[in-house]
């Protein structure tokens, strides 16, 4: 798609995304309209970064973009916490698109705010084996706890990161787990190669066509834990690996009040069996930011 189509494109996104948003503000708690437009709020505002950065060459407006991306997730995924029961992929471990949006735009604290509140346990009808234990391990990286609860446990993870590698999700996950830079970089280039097969047989999304959020996100996290890799790619550029220097942008987004947080809380206490005092204290505030 040349610079014309895209900024068509961008134009046509602007207008799904001013409709979706429209609805999240307007929806009440626990309507079913809301799973729909976090859905194209969240592939909408990916867009629309990406497009600021093939465009413009705003790579500060690319990294609001997948927060944005990423907090609309967060938002319905709290919903879901409101009694509007997990309903087709949306239960899946592997439904993890925004939590890479997080991390390519290097909001930690949105990542571990995305894997506290995504609650979902693997489910055999969506979730392929190897998948599941990539997508723990690396939410694992931001959010600790992970290691102790029982789907963790029973995915094998740590055996699965001492096996020889198989798949390139595989390779990167055991880089960064054992310090290795050359494993790393094996892994990620074979994400990119990955990608570059399905853009050819005309598979990619179009966000997917021209920057691969998930190996920045790697890539970023392993240059967290001081591994020194060097990738120069069409797919991740130097720009979008460069550190992130402008503030988040939280305007436009649905917001969360007080009434919300109190029915979150509630249905906390009720299945952990806490205190609200207790649930106050040990839940992660969703509305934070960096």
């Amino acid at each position: 798609m040349e610079l014309d189509e895209i900024r068509d494109a961008r134009a046509k996104s602007q207008a799904v995304l001013e409709a979706a948003l429209e609805t999240l503000v307007k929806a009440k708690r626990g309507e079913k309209p809301i799973e729909r437009a976090s859905f194209f709020a969240s592939m909408n505002f990916r867009f629309l970064g990406l497009a600021a950065y093939l465009i413009d060459g705003d790579v500060n407006g690319f990294h609001n973009g997948l927060f944005r991306a990423a907090r609309c997730r967060l938002h319905y995924y709290v919903h879901l916490m409101m009694g509007l029961g997990y309903e087709g992929s949306i239960g899946a471990m592997t439904n993890d698109s925004e939590f890479f949006d997080a991390l390519a735009c290097q909001s930690e604290r949105t990542a571990l705010l995305l894997s506290w509140y995504h609650v979902a346990t693997p489910r055999a009808e969506f979730d392929e084996p190897e998948r599941v234990r990539y997508s723990y391990y690396v939410r694992s990286l931001v959010h600790p706890v992970i290691v102790e609860r029982k789907p963790y446990k029973d995915a094998g993870i740590e055996d699965w990161l001492r096996e020889p590698g198989k798949s390139a999700e595989q390779m990167a996950a055991q880089g960064i787990h054992g310090r290795d830079s050359e494993l790393f970089t094996r892994g990620i280039t074979g994400l990119l190669d990955q990608r570059r097969r399905l853009i050819e047989a005309g598979g990619a999304e179009k966000s997917q066509k021209w920057c691969h959020i998930e190996a920045l996100a790697l890539l970023w996290q392993a240059r967290r834990r001081g591994l020194e890799v060097k990738i120069d790619d069409g797919l991740i550029t130097w720009e979008l690996q460069s550190p992130r220097r402008a503030r988040w942008d939280p305007n436009g987004l649905p917001q969360l009040g007080e009434a919300d947080i109190e029915v979150v809380d509630a249905f906390l206490s009720r299945k952990t069996r806490k205190s609200l005092e207790e649930v106050k204290k040990w839940r992660p505030d969703p509305r934070e930011v960096e």
